[in-house]
């Protein structure tokens, strides 16, 4: 884990490369409001992070080693500063365990690691999580210089170890490493391989002729014609391909007067058959192409006449209600079974002490007295599994679980129990919150004193915990086909409360108490 970074007051803030100004920028690392998920690459590897047990994991868990960003070890998300994001502060976290940038100790070099359960705004605190991204000056590209780590005494460049592919802090270097910050919120989705396309008219996309026509005229999912394939790239674009007739979606241009999508091409790769899939509010998605003057259009819905309806088109250069398509996977269930926690890269956060109940007793007698007092409390319990990187679209699952629960979280020392397990049924969705909410009573004797009041109080603490799984996965097709996966992208997201203790106030009594005991 990281600890405090050693002081950095007498280590000069470095210039950028060019001598131009960097400080701040309004480009996307910073540009929303909750952040956005990105992966970083320099010279084709990508930033990644290692689990516990890495080769590397002393010395930082984080490397420039990755070979592609559909795993979730080399997804981040960057997360605007709320006091500073004015000026360009954010704080970066990894989406596979949710935990987040900040200095380590020792050195030089320093290491960054990501390891801060929580945010830290404040540049005097030895946690502080905040970075400042860099651009390159003149980039078309997200390509970032570099990142400065502010400590609140000096700002500090980071750079990349070609030793071992760390990350450090490196305040000597004048030419940084640069990265590649990859959007992956629209163009970097893990998508499901066999999916079915539904039109704002409420109709599946299916093919309808030989030519590879494409319309929105299918009301059942399980129409052979309307099971299309995806072929996903590590650059995000996809390839379509319509199983019925085998062949993959290729697109005209309008400038050809023709703006019809047909399923009519054998090989896949030529820019017409290259499409970005934008993901969309309320679990829609818009299918997107570049014409050869790398022009965005985007694909919807037309009607040209009576004869020609609901067809797949490229006509539109906004996302329209005719463009706004949702993606279903053509599947009959699924079930996830060997669901293995991996605790050790666990994140606890939010922890907060509560009052469950609290029951008082009055001795108004010139001698010790017990009072048996009853303490009845509720605990409600939470519980969501969901996929970090995989898209999943209108699936519901089978699962039995075992569910942990945070039993210790005190600094560095975190320890999880299986209390529970749920077997949950077909109509659970992946990502769905489950709530348990149980009534206890306790019965607990307590020594009253002479005169004495006492309030006997049962608190608890009540924490977050985020803990990453792998899964097995297993898929039924429509065509009666299984297919079978491990998966590592699991996210468990728990609330439970732990550290049960009593708490006895006492008081001496005075004449505006009750006469009873209670």
């Amino acid at each position: 884990m990281a600890s405090m970074p050693p002081s950095l007051g007498a280590v000069k803030r470095p210039s950028s490369p060019d001598g131009k100004d960097h400080s701040v920028s309004k480009r996307s690392l910073h540009s929303e409001k909750h952040g956005r998920r990105f992966a970083f690459k320099s010279n084709s590897k990508y930033l990644r992070y290692l689990p516990a047990g890495g080769q590397i994991q002393k010395e930082s868990n984080l490397a420039m080693t990755g070979e592609d960003a559909k795993n979730p070890y080399s997804r981040f998300c960057s997360e605007p500063s709320r006091k500073h994001g004015n000026k360009g502060l954010v704080h970066i976290r990894c989406c596979y365990n949710n935990k987040y940038w900040v200095a380590g100790d020792g050195g030089p070099p320093i290491t960054i690691f990501c390891s801060a359960n929580e945010p830290q705004d404040d540049p005097s605190k030895p946690y502080c999580t905040l970075f400042r991204p860099l651009y390159h000056s003149g980039s078309t590209e997200e390509l970032v210089s570099s990142f400065h780590y502010m400590d609140g005494i000096a700002a500090v460049c980071l750079g990349k170890n070609d030793l071992d592919g760390r990350l450090i802090i490196n305040y000597e270097s004048v030419d940084p490493a640069q990265f590649t910050a990859i959007d992956l919120e629209t163009h970097g989705m893990v998508l499901p391989e066999h999916v079915c396309f539904r039109g704002d008219n409420g109709m599946y996309l299916r093919a309808v002729d030989a030519m590879g026509r494409l319309q929105f005229s299918s009301n059942d999912i399980a129409d052979p014609r309307a099971k299309q394939t995806i072929v996903a790239d590590q650059d995000g674009t996809i390839c379509i391909k319509n199983n019925y007739l085998d062949k993959f979606w290729r697109f005209n241009e309008p400038s050809d007067g023709d703006y019809g999508i047909y399923a009519d091409a054998k090989d896949k790769r030529m820019y017409d058959t290259i499409f970005h899939l934008v993901k969309l509010d309320n679990n829609e998605i818009a299918l997107q192409v570049k014409d050869r003057m790398r022009n965005k259009i985007y694909c919807q819905r037309v009607t040209y006449n009576d004869k020609t309806r609901d067809l797949l088109c490229t006509s539109t250069k906004s996302i329209m209600k005719e463009a706004r398509l949702q993606m279903h996977e053509a599947i009959l269930s699924r079930r996830i079974y060997n669901v293995e926690y991996h605790t050790l890269d666990a994140r606890v956060y939010g922890q907060k002490t509560l009052t469950l109940t609290s029951a008082q007793a009055i001795n108004r007698s010139s001698k010790e007295n017990k009072a048996k007092l009853t303490l009845t409390y509720s605990s409600t319990k939470q519980a969501t599994w969901e996929s970090s990187v995989s898209a999943t679209a209108g699936v519901a699952v089978t699962m039995k679980v075992e569910v942990p629960e945070i039993v210790e979280a005190l600094g560095a020392k975190i320890g999880f129990e299986i209390q529970s397990h749920y077997e949950l049924s077909a109509s659970y969705n992946w990502g769905e919150t489950k709530v348990d909410t149980t009534e206890q009573s306790i019965e607990y004797e307590i020594t009253v004193l002479p005169r004495t009041k006492v309030r006997l109080s049962l608190v608890a603490t009540q924490g977050v915990c985020e803990i990453p799984f792998s899964y097995m996965q297993e898929d039924i097709l429509i065509n009666g086909g299984k297919v079978t996966s491990r998966l590592e992208d699991g996210l468990f997201r728990g609330v439970n409360s732990y550290n049960f203790q009593y708490e006895v106030q006492e008081w001496p009594i005075t004449n505006d108490d009750p006469k009873i005991i209670m």
